[in-house]
């Protein structure tokens, strides 16, 4: 699992990624809270590693940072 945070201005956000066989698993939400979680299934794990790949590099575009 890896876990992203956004805080600027009056954000304080956090996004975490888990990748597990074929199923992409997100919880995204305001840090401090549970926050919501949305697992997608692909036809192959390669598929999943690809699209988590690309879930990351949008978030770090938009100014998260890992930690």
């Amino acid at each position: 699992m890896r876990t992203f945070s956004l805080v600027e201005g009056t954000s304080d956000k956090f996004w975490s990624i888990d990748v597990v066989n074929t199923s992409v698993t997100v919880n995204y939400g305001r840090t401090g809270t549970k926050g919501q979680t949305k697992t997608t299934e692909y036809e192959s794990a390669a598929k999943a590693t690809a699209e988590s790949a690309t879930l990351i590099a949008a978030k770090v575009r938009k100014g998260y940072v890992e930690g």
